[in-house]
């Protein structure tokens, strides 16, 4: 018996007839065509796959893109994941503005512990600036004695005072790179509180 159920349903499924696709597509001259094979010369066009009883829509396949087409896709693809990074960041860093800070005003306290911090190594940095140019002073004072005395003023004098000189530029330099720094704090802590309302108000 069980053997004459296996033979009658081997006979049935390879007897039942396969069923073919049809499939819908419009060549590159905008003629609509209908068929069980995709000619050559059409391969790379849309195509849709058909019901064959109902002729619905069972399956889109698009066409196949230009070398240009797949240049400008992956341009727009990279597009998206850097916007898409960006997005993920900014979403970051809201939460972390929202746990590090409870209020507007800690956002100010913060900005202005960081702002005073600066102000006194600035204010440590001028005292040092005063100390150099008086040193540079002294030096400057000897080499004038020896010029109004008209003798040659020793190398060891001149590299003394082109030290010297080195120094205050580099203080210069430190302090004006503090400032700049206040200012990019008080900057970017105004955006911070821009930011904060945005998302708690």
């Amino acid at each position: 018996m069980r053997l004459f159920v296996y033979i009658y349903l081997s006979l049935a499924l390879f007897s039942a007839p396969l069923q073919a696709e049809l499939y819908n597509w419009v060549d590159a001259d905008g003629q609509v065509h209908y068929g069980d094979k995709i000619p050559v010369e059409d391969a790379r066009q849309e195509r849709k796959v058909l019901d064959e009883k109902s002729g619905r829509v069972i399956q889109t396949i698009e066409r196949s893109k230009t070398v240009d087409e797949l240049k400008e896709k992956r341009k727009r693809d990279k597009i998206k994941a850097v916007e898409a990074e960006k997005e993920q960041l900014r979403k970051s860093r809201d939460r972390m503005l929202i746990l590090t800070y409870q209020s507007v005003d800690e956002i100010y306290k913060a900005r202005d512990v960081k702002i005073e911090t600066i102000e006194n190594a600035i204010q440590i940095s001028r005292g040092t600036l005063r100390t150099q140019k008086e040193q540079y002073n002294i030096f400057r004072s000897s080499a004038a004695d020896f010029e109004r005395s008209s003798r040659v003023i020793p190398k060891r004098l001149l590299d003394k005072m082109a030290a010297a000189k080195a120094k205050i530029i580099r203080t210069n330099n430190y302090i004006e790179r503090r400032r700049r720094e206040q200012y990019l704090i008080k900057k970017q802590f105004t955006k911070f509180v821009n930011r904060y309302k945005e998302l708690t108000e």
